[in-house]
């Protein structure tokens, strides 16, 4: 080959490349790296096409508290865009639901959204225009007004139910039904949103096709209680789980520990297991057997967070593992090989070294009498008459 032809061939391919756009050029560059370059391009291809999948949230209402508009607009201003924001309510004579949709129609027209009153009830507790939303301490956003950033939300839809409709598992079906997204994340109407960040990193583990669900780490209050602290450390942990059929003898009963207080799904492979099942307690958990059964994967992803804790007394705590019994009672063809006492005994046992270790042995007594109040219920709800044996 001539020095000419070269020198020709050298040109045409310099015009090429300048004609070419950056993405084609990373391509040919591929070509002349070495493994370890390649793999580094095959992860951020893999993060490209999942930003391509569209989410959904559903959020179940009952009587709404004013911090609901403060979930919406974080949820507005999520790094991955929401598609939209489905939330199910359901209707009792005492709430006004016009104060919440008075609320989005604000949003929608993109204006302030503490502008103006949404009732002129200013005592009222829950849902009020009167200091709108309010970015509180205890997250890592930056407070300002919520029209200074353009909403990610194409649409936010109110699903109103009679209260005799409702049900744990058939409702958030139905929002599942409602969606049609690839991804729909179910939170409850008291958990806010950390940071930016909540629903791109509680995808993220979907990048593994057998990941079918994800749940977030749940971040205690500023007033919450120290033993309660204690618990959500306990339950919440800061390192990510990655849970599977061959995990249940480390794991035990928290092997299909799973909380739609901020939980993403597999829409269409949620809905080919056949949903939630019809009951008023531990739906998550339920579903995140039948997921591990069939061989799937369930994830903890502590980089996603929500600010969610409660500061029950000793006989709601008492009230609501009734509760908890009687669920475990109904669907014993699970719960029957999974003890929760033997998890109970081990949080009792840690949290007692935590609060010695931590100089606060004044709170164990708390501590104590709170889990005795927890498996007191727990025992009446699994062996009282009023449980009902489910048949699988």
């Amino acid at each position: 080959m001539t020095g000419k032809t070269v020198n020709i061939i050298k040109c045409k391919l310099n015009e090429i490349c300048d004609n070419k756009k950056m993405i084609n050029k990373m391509e040919f560059m591929n070509d002349m790296t070495n493994n370890d370059d390649i793999k580094e391009n095959k992860s951020i291809k893999t993060e490209k096409e999942n930003m391509v999948k569209t989410v959904d949230v559903v959020i179940p209402l009952y009587q709404p508290g004013r911090e609901i508009t403060d979930i919406i607009d974080r949820l507005i201003k999520q790094t991955y865009p929401v598609d939209h924001i489905i939330m199910i309510n359901t209707e009792c004579g005492g709430y006004d639901a016009s104060k919440i949709e008075a609320y989005i129609s604000k949003i929608k027209m993109n204006k302030p959204v503490g502008s103006s009153n949404c009732t002129n009830d200013k005592s009222d507790n829950r849902i009020s225009g009167e200091n709108g939303f309010q970015l509180s301490d205890e997250t890592d956003y930056q407070t300002g007004n919520s029209s200074d950033k353009k909403s990610n939300v194409t649409d936010i839809i109110i699903k109103n139910i009679q209260k005799k409709e409702f049900n744990h598992g058939l409702t958030r079906n139905l929002g599942m039904l409602m969606s049609d997204a690839d991804y729909v994340v179910f939170m409850t109407q008291d958990a806010i949103p950390k940071n930016e960040n909540l629903i791109k990193e509680l995808i993220k583990p979907f990048e593994d096709e057998d990941v079918y669900v994800t749940y977030a780490r749940q971040m205690p209050r500023e007033n919450c209680k120290y033993v309660e602290k204690y618990v959500r450390q306990f339950n919440y942990p800061d390192y990510d789980i990655v849970k599977t059929k061959a995990t249940f003898e480390k794991y035990g009963i928290k092997n299909i520990f799973c909380s739609d207080v901020c939980a993403a799904y597999r829409r269409v492979e949620h809905i080919k297991l056949g949903g939630f099942k019809k009951t008023d307690f531990n739906e998550d958990m339920i579903y995140a057997y039948d997921v591990i059964m069939q061989g799937k994967k369930v994830c903890y992803v502590s980089k996603a967070k929500v600010i969610h804790s409660h500061n029950y007394s000793y006989l709601q705590q008492f009230n609501r593992n009734i509760q908890i019994g009687r669920s475990q009672k109904e669907f014993d063809y699970i719960f029957s090989k999974l003890k929760s006492e033997n998890e109970g005994i081990k949080m009792l046992l840690n949290g007692i070294r935590y609060l010695v270790k931590n100089k606060k042995w004044y709170y164990i007594p708390d501590l104590i009498i709170s889990t005795g109040f927890k498996f007191v219920g727990y025992q009446i709800g699994k062996h009282g008459r009023e449980s009902k044996k489910h048949m699988k």
